[in-house]
């Protein structure tokens, strides 16, 4: 009964130790975890990390090194209980994956998946230069892990002497393993804050692209003699490559151009800005829509450092002749829709400009009759998918158009896009699409030619 009675009260005693050491920890942690949730610089709170740790634990030294992915190196980053000449040498530290792993060869270094000791900690193998830094040669590696991947690590160091007097408990351990949790969770915080960071500022760089792209495109319903005029603009990302544009020519001549650039987003952009700016320069100094096109092939083809290349339609509207001129450098043909319904494709079909050093091409020419009205698009418009990867298709471009044919210019492109959207519900858009309706004004009743 005495050896019951005895019994019992030591597993008491143990228990009421066990929770002692359980309470102090968590008191221990929760004041690291406070200290460190009032900060947001990861260098402040890795500096405090380094602070509480010798304070909680009893250990020498303690530094932080942090893994940077872009330059593939471990950082050193605050310390505490390191000489002058230490600090300055861990200051300059840039530590390979190498030169990692030979300190810990305990640690299989895969940093997607890291396999540790069973311990969670490991002694490191001290070169001269660590224990120079540390002012011992024992010291250990708690890993910084978070979401499976290895970010860092904490470096403690300790006196043999003062080791062997007071060896690592369980509850020192796990103070030191709860605050390399913590300072891994920091870690992780900071990488994402500033990936967030980043994503934000080049959010706002291509708003700001997308509005100076969207100046470059001209008004899009011109005062054109004998015609009226609507466009639609939409770019998949928030730069594209499509492009119009409107050019008041001599004589009263307007010059009609759609383009499509061969990429999407920023790159796709530039060569839209440099193409448009070289198309214009080049429409001006010459009439033959199919020179203009020539012409400005030979400067994308000469100045241009890229593999991209663009499909151009131009055309000359002049209303004195009432005639269209145009040239067609690899793009999609344009529909003329004829009062009674009918369609046709303009003929007439070159390369693409910025495939080949020079292109030889044709000007086609039509009578643009009253009522008759031109369709140009990019094939982002035909392209566009639904859920169940349907395209929208030139047939439906045709019934769409058709529909709205008696109505104004800008009635036929609301209608155009209102089927697009019908028919692509929440399917997201995938490539850039551009339209414009050229429409010849309809003779006034009793009006001659």
């Amino acid at each position: 009964n005495v050896a019951l009675q005895a019994a019992q009260a030591l597993d008491s005693a143990y228990l009421r130790t066990a929770q002692q050491e359980e309470a102090w920890v968590n008191t221990a942690l929760l004041q690291v975890a406070e200290a460190v949730n009032s900060l947001t610089d990861l260098n402040e709170i890795l500096d405090t990390i380094v602070r509480l740790v010798p304070l909680l634990v009893g250990v020498d030294s303690v530094f932080i090194l942090v893994w940077d992915e872009t330059r593939q190196i471990f950082q050193a980053g605050p310390s505490y209980g390191v000489s002058t000449m230490g600090r300055g040498l861990v200051e300059t530290l840039e530590i390979d994956r190498d030169e990692f792993m030979t300190m810990s060869p305990q640690l299989s270094l895969d940093f997607n998946q890291p396999r540790l000791p069973n311990a969670a900690y490991y002694a490191l193998r001290v070169p001269t230069w660590l224990e120079t830094v540390l002012n011992t040669s024992t010291a250990y590696s708690f890993p910084l892990i978070a979401r499976g991947r290895l970010v860092g690590a904490k470096i403690v160091g300790v006196e043999r002497e003062r080791l062997r007097r007071a060896p690592f408990s369980t509850r020192r351990l796990n103070i030191l393993n709860g605050i390399a949790q913590q300072a891994a969770t920091a870690v992780v915080n900071n990488q994402l804050y500033r990936e967030s960071a980043d994503r934000a500022r080049m959010q706002q760089e291509l708003d700001v692209a997308h509005t100076i792209q969207a100046s470059f495109l001209p008004d899009g319903s011109p005062n054109i003699p004998g015609c009226s005029v609507a466009t639609y603009w939409q770019a998949a990302r928030q730069v594209g490559g499509d492009f119009y544009d409107f050019l008041p020519l001599d004589d009263d001549k307007w010059g009609i151009v759609i383009a499509d650039v061969a990429d999407k987003g920023v790159p796709a952009a530039l060569f839209m800005a440099v193409s448009r700016t070289i198309l214009r320069t080049v429409a001006f100094s010459r009439e033959d829509p199919a020179h203009v096109l020539m012409r400005t092939n030979e400067i994308i083809a000469r100045e241009a450092r890229s593999d991209l290349f663009v499909t151009v339609f131009y055309g000359v509207w002049d209303p004195a002749t009432e005639r269209f001129t145009y040239a067609n450098a690899g793009h999609n043909p344009p529909l003329l829709l004829q009062p009674n319904g009918a369609f046709q494709q303009l003929p007439g079909h070159g390369i693409a400009l910025g495939v080949l050093p020079e292109t030889h091409m044709r000007s086609q020419s039509m009578q643009l009759r009253p009522g008759e009205t031109i369709i140009l698009y990019t094939d982002g418009v035909t392209e566009a998918l639904n859920e169940d990867f349907d395209e929208f298709g030139l047939e439906r471009l045709q019934v769409a158009a058709r529909a709205a044919a008696r109505r104004p210019a800008a009635d036929i492109i609301s209608h155009i896009t209102g089927n697009i959207r019908d028919h692509t519900g929440q399917t997201p858009q995938f490539d850039d699409m551009t339209l414009i309706i050229l429409k010849r004004h309809s003779m006034k009743p009793g009006a001659q030619k």
